[in-house]
């Protein structure tokens, strides 16, 4: 019997996004006519019930297991070849791309015309409608880890990043990690965050104020794309302060005078 042999689909699963990417590409390993043959057989493909004309899909890659074809394979409008009169069989695989017109269900349909045994071939994909993931704020402050409060003289760092990403339907999820270096040095390995959440605090208590620290924020897609932003965090420069003092010698007090501190 003539058969399609093994079929897989990118995007795989119930999941396919249609904001930057428009099209499905459909894998067929050992697909089989079966004959005997007169004239010349086809496969025709028709999506959400339209046949698919010429220049509208693209043909790939394309191999046979034997030489019964009479002539090359037409890359350019619906698969169709020639065998030699009374074959009785032939095995090949092939590959097209195939647009996803709808966000929603979209069926695909290939149907195999061979003589003695046809065979029709229905798959279906649900397209959502995809955003690419953005940063949208962030920050990073130093850290008082004891009293849990904001201090430029703080021991610690803590972060926090905002971002926004398409779920479609659940299928789509995020890799959102941080990363921290002091001026000059190397990156931290990278820590998971979660959006609109301050991180625990970080810097083992090693963090000094008279350094710049930067700290990373990356978050990624399944389907490539790939944020980044950094928060920076400068050194802090104390201004030398003034207080007024005066002494006791054990009988009267001396003037008030200002003094460094």
């Amino acid at each position: 019997m003539s058969s399609f042999g093994t079929v897989t689909l990118a995007p795989s699963g119930p999941a396919g996004y249609v904001a930057n990417l428009n099209s499905a590409t459909f894998t067929f390993t050992n697909a089989t006519f079966t004959g005997p043959f007169t004239g010349t057989q086809s496969i025709t493909l028709y999506v959400n019930g339209s046949s698919v004309t010429q220049g509208t899909y693209l043909i790939q890659t394309y191999s046979a297991s034997n030489t019964v074809m009479t002539g090359a394979p037409n890359i350019t409008t619906i698969l169709s070849q020639n065998f030699n009169a009374g074959t009785q069989t032939t095995t090949f695989s092939f590959q097209c791309v195939l647009p996803i017109p709808l966000v929603g269900t979209n069926t695909y349909e290939f149907r195999m015309t061979a003589n003695a045994a046809p065979a029709n071939l229905t798959r279906t994909l649900t397209a959502y409608t995809y955003t690419p993931t953005v940063i949208s704020s962030y920050e990073a402050q130093r850290y008082n880890a004891t009293t849990a409060q904001q201090n430029d003289s703080g021991t610690y760092l803590r972060a926090m990043a905002s971002f926004t990403y398409s779920p479609m339907n659940g299928q789509v999820p995020v890799t959102s990690t941080y990363a921290w270096r002091a001026e000059g040095g190397s990156w931290s390995p990278e820590s998971p965050f979660s959006s609109g959440v301050w991180t625990a605090a970080f810097g083992n208590g090693g963090i000094y104020s008279h350094t710049k620290y930067e700290v990373r924020f990356t978050v990624t897609d399944p389907y490539g794309t790939v944020n980044t932003a950094t928060a920076t965090l400068p050194a802090v420069n104390f201004v030398q302060g003034y207080a007024y003092r005066r002494h006791f010698n054990g009988t009267t007090w001396s003037s008030w005078t200002a003094g460094g501190w």
